[in-house]
């Protein structure tokens, strides 16, 4: 009984002695000055990566881009799936990238939406509160794009970390003013309109079920157009050239959007339109790999 009595006490004391020190090291913990990461720890710091400016900014070589930013900025690469992601970060900021097939474009309504060019690009700057957000290049090799969204600097410096993308042997002029462009209303109406009743069938540039429609009224006119969202088969029986279509497609149904109200219409025809003229010309670009 005198030795259970002991081996009791003996555990006691031994749990007493592990809360203090679990005490012991929660307080240091707490009273521990606060040690801030730094970024060049973990960050890609080759020298042949970063060129000074001379002006406490320096310009990062990301491969298949490069970029300005302050000199306190690095690139951390990220892991990819199928693209070239990564962060430019500092001590308490962070710019992320998307160089692939799929990076966002800004284009789900939570942005307003300038169609700019960069060093001869056509770019997508996003803008969120007046401020820039980011920017998106659409295509650069027929597949691959480029989506590099903005720190929480000034809106001086993000312009200027903007304006310097340059896609590697792609050069040209670049707008003089970012943001000059911006989608109109009735613009955003009509792609919301188009994202949601013609995509099943629809491409802008190429053809699936149904024809390309960037410029397809420069190509028609308004009241052809008109007719053949409103009442398609009536138009086919009546217009030789909605006949071939029909022809051409297969004979394939096109949905009647006979409900749709002449501010629709309106809103449609300005978004393909209006896409036309921000389309990307087609160019001889270098080979670029994504991943990376």
């Amino acid at each position: 009984m005198q030795h259970q009595t002991i081996g009791i006490i003996g555990g006691a004391i031994k749990i007493l002695i592990l809360s203090l020190g679990l005490l012991a090291l929660a307080t240091s913990l707490i009273l521990m000055p606060p040690k801030f990461f730094d970024a060049r720890s973990f960050a890609e710091t080759d020298p042949d990566k970063y060129t000074s400016l001379g002006d406490g900014w320096h310009r990062i070589d990301l491969g298949p881009f490069s970029i300005d930013t302050p000199d306190r900025f690095y690139h951390v690469r990220k892991g990819g799936i199928d693209s070239y992601v990564g962060l430019i970060i500092d001590r308490k900021d962070s710019m992320h990238f998307d160089f692939g097939w799929y990076s966002y474009s800004y284009g789900d309504g939570r942005y307003l939406r300038s169609h700019d060019t960069i060093h001869g690009q056509k770019v997508i700057i996003a803008f969120k509160n007046d401020h820039i957000a980011g920017v998106h290049f659409p295509l650069l090799n027929k597949s691959n794009k480029l989506t590099v969204s903005t720190a929480q600097l000034s809106d001086q410096d993000n312009r200027r970390i903007i304006r310097s993308i340059k896609i590697n042997g792609i050069s040209g002029p670049t707008s003089s003013v970012l943001g000059q462009n911006k989608e109109s209303d009735l613009f955003i109406s009509g792609s919301s309109l188009f994202k949601a009743n013609c995509t099943s069938c629809h491409h802008l540039d190429k053809k699936i079920i149904g024809p390309a429609l960037r410029g397809v009224v420069s190509r028609t006119s308004v009241e052809w157009f008109t007719n053949w969202v409103k009442n398609p088969m009536e138009f086919i029986r009546t217009n030789p050239r909605a006949a071939q279509l029909f022809e051409e497609y297969n004979q394939t149904q096109h949905i009647r959007f006979s409900t749709f109200t002449d501010e629709q219409i309106k809103s449609l025809i300005e978004f393909v339109e209006q896409e036309r003229q921000h389309a990307v010309p087609e160019k001889n670009y270098p080979r670029v790999v994504a991943c990376q």
